[in-house]
């Protein structure tokens, strides 16, 4: 078995490889670093960065439970004119700032980092902000409730036929997947010029049982009715989070696989206005689990991933004469995922930071240290010692590393853009400022 099986689980082989390719740094003086870099470690990160604010002998907690050295982090001090150039910012994939110190927050207002988790602490009070100058897309955004991508209010003409082609007897009805009945259900329906409502289907799955003569309803029959409304879907309306992803499709990019799908989002619009598509996002190819005989699921199942696998081939087309530079897999993937994908608009600046937040958190009339959001101009060595809960670090640096481990893989989809967690009522707001 794999040492990271159940994560393998979660993201994929390919996130893990996203994961053990990425360069993070952690920037801390307080234990609330040491926690963040043991939970990033042990996912399977291998090049991370320590960059502590105090030295080495000074007080401080990131040599007090582990060897950094052992799993291959490394630690440097943190040297303002080192620091203060662009060039020592540019490998990193994100940079995780854990510190308040005034230096720290100055040097990285005067540069461009692509990628930041600012994560504080103050007694038992923590924030977490993710800025990025330019979106942060995600194909496999892993949607936990997901409505079945069926088309039957407008299918593909190889849909059609794959249900055209099973069996119209009535004696037959019990072994059809609920798919299939719903699209007969609707054909008779517009042969009878009826309109489509909620009220003509229930009658007609009424009027199916009824032809089956069993004392009890067959179970593909209580999945058409409990899947009635997917006929009442329009395959046209494009969902509001493909909407958002299309209007920053011309958004400058810097990250590799954010100007990968911004070539994949440009396709899309493209797609979108050909006659073939018929204003429809590519078909997934996938169907959910139905109770129906073997044969006549996997006669469906075949069906619509070879229409799936149509859709994609005129999409590669498109993203060809945009990019020839961009992997199969992650074309596929986004014809898969097309209907979930989305874009997170983090905040764009440190500044904007201190500035939005103080607006939005005293709007939502919510108590918020003021060194949690603005960075003192002065602050003793010792006061991120002082004021620390445990607790807290524990919480917040678990927050952390999940949101390190979202925007590195760009799966999952990552805060947008402020999360404030109060320790003493131990509730989690989020805020999009």
């Amino acid at each position: 078995m794999d040492k990271f099986d159940r994560q393998l689980r979660l993201w994929g082989s390919h996130g893990q490889y996203e994961l053990e390719t990425a360069k993070v740094c952690v920037i801390a003086c307080s234990d609330l670093g040491t926690e963040i870099l043991k939970n990033l470690a042990l996912p399977g990160l291998k090049q991370l960065t320590f960059i502590q604010v105090k030295a080495a002998n000074d007080v401080g907690g990131h040599n007090r439970f582990w060897n950094l050295a052992e799993w291959n982090v490394t630690e440097i001090i943190w040297d303002t004119p080192k620091m203060s150039h662009q060039n020592f910012w540019d490998g990193f994939s994100l940079v995780i700032v854990a510190s308040g110190k005034p230096e720290i927050w100055t040097t990285l207002k005067n540069v461009q980092v692509s990628r930041m988790l600012v994560c504080r602490t103050l007694g038992n009070r923590g924030i977490l902000s993710f800025v990025s100058r330019e979106p942060h897309f995600v194909i496999e955004s892993h949607r936990r409730h997901k409505l079945p991508d069926l088309r039957l209010d407008r299918p593909r003409k190889k849909l059609t036929q794959a249900y055209q082609a099973l069996p119209r007897e009535d004696s037959e009805l019990t072994k059809l997947p609920y798919a299939a009945l719903l699209f007969r259900v609707k054909k008779e329906l517009i042969d009878e010029k009826l309109e489509v409502s909620r009220e003509a289907l229930k009658s007609k799955l009424t009027a199916l049982q009824n032809r089956c003569a069993s004392a009890q309803q067959a179970t593909n029959l209580v999945e058409a009715q409990r899947h009635s409304h997917l006929l009442l879907q329009n395959s046209q309306v494009l969902p509001e989070n493909v909407l958002h992803c299309l209007q920053l499709k011309d958004e400058p990019c810097q990250v590799n696989f954010n100007k990968t799908t911004k070539v994949l989002i440009q396709a899309l619009a493209t797609y979108l206005k050909i006659p073939y598509s018929d204003e429809q996002l590519p078909l997934s190819g996938t169907i959910p689990d139905m109770e129906s005989s073997s044969e006549q699921y996997n006669h469906l199942r075949q069906a619509y991933a070879a229409a799936a696998e149509e859709d994609a081939a005129v999409f590669r087309q498109l993203v060809t004469k945009e990019s020839s530079s961009i992997p199969l897999d992650q074309v596929n993937a986004f014809c898969k995922y097309a209907h979930y994908i989305r874009a997170v608009e983090p905040l764009q600046t440190l500044e904007r930071l201190e500035i939005d937040s103080k607006t939005c958190l005293s709007a939502q009339d919510i108590t918020v240290p003021a060194n949690l959001i603005a960075m003192p101009t002065a602050m003793s060595d010792d006061n991120e010692f002082q004021r620390t809960d445990y607790p807290t670090v524990s919480f917040m640096a678990g927050v952390a590393a999940q949101e390190a481990v979202k925007i590195l893989t760009h799966q999952f989809v990552p805060i947008e853009n402020l999360l404030f967690y109060d320790g003493e009522s131990n509730k989690v707001c989020h805020f999009k400022l």
